[in-house]
């Protein structure tokens, strides 16, 4: 008998975990949702929090990988080493959010509201941003690399140092942001609006600039081998020590520039 009963709680083990069975603590939930929204190394894992209202929650060490919190409303949430892996987190309100060093690799961020968001040293790898809000957000030392950034509106946000390789933001707006020593190698920014961006030192090998708008963009220092600037709008851009060495630029779209 107890020989069957072994093999039964193995089998039913064995389904639950290739059956994707929902693995959070209903403690845990109890505890995001009571009165304090306090989650300190909670197990989140898979919860459905879709339109959820968690403000001013405070989640450390907590695990929300797979979770559903599309169109949550998640303003000045305060994250410390939290993980939202593949997490669903469409339409949702970040506004004023302190996220320190919060994995959201794979996670679904299009069209939600980021704005004046602190997520330095962030990691969001793969990650999709198509669309965000990232007005005047701290995302420096971030990585952004494969992450999908299509059309953010990230006027004057800071991304000091950030990783975006292989990253795709095409048409996004970056007016006058802080892109100092940003990795954007082989990275896609067409028809991005780079107008009075500040790109001291960055590195753009590779990187894909057709049509973008660079007008006064500061790219003292930078590293634009290889770069594809056809088409870019270059008046009173700053090449001064910038590496141009087998660019795709044509000579008259360099002469309103500072070199």
């Amino acid at each position: 008998m107890k020989k069957r009963i072994c093999i039964l709680f193995g089998i039913c083990f064995f389904l639950a975990r290739i059956t994707g069975v929902s693995a959070y603590d209903p403690e845990d939930l109890a505890k995001l949702r009571g009165e304090g929204r306090n989650c300190i190394k909670c197990d989140l894992t898979d919860v459905d929090l879709q339109g959820a209202d968690l403000e001013g929650a405070l989640l450390r060490e907590t695990n929300l990988d797979g979770a559903n919190l599309e169109g949550a409303f998640l303003r000045s949430m305060k994250c410390y080493a939290a993980s939202f892996k593949g997490a669903n987190l469409k339409g949702a309100n970040l506004e004023l959010a302190y996220m320190i060093e919060t994995d959201l690799q794979d996670a679904n961020l299009a069209e939600a509201n980021l704005q004046t968001v602190y997520l330095k040293r962030g990691i969001l790898r793969r990650a999709d941003l198509s669309g965000a809000n990232l007005y005047r957000s701290n995302l420096s030392a971030a990585d952004l690399t494969d992450a999908d950034l299509t059309g953010i509106y990230a006027k004057g946000t800071g991304f000091k140092r950030a990783i975006m390789k292989n990253a795709v933001l095409k048409e996004a707006m970056l007016s006058g942001a802080d892109l100092y020593w940003v990795d954007f190698e082989n990275a896609d920014l067409r028809g991005a609006d780079l107008s009075g961006a500040y790109l001291y030192g960055a590195n753009l090998k590779g990187a894909d600039l057709r049509g973008a708008n660079l007008e006064r963009a500061m790219f003292q220092g930078a590293d634009m081998t290889g770069a594809d600037l056809r088409g870019a709008y270059l008046k009173g851009a700053d090449l001064r020590s910038v590496k141009l060495k087998d660019a795709k630029v044509r000579a008259a779209d360099l002469q309103e520039v500072m070199r």
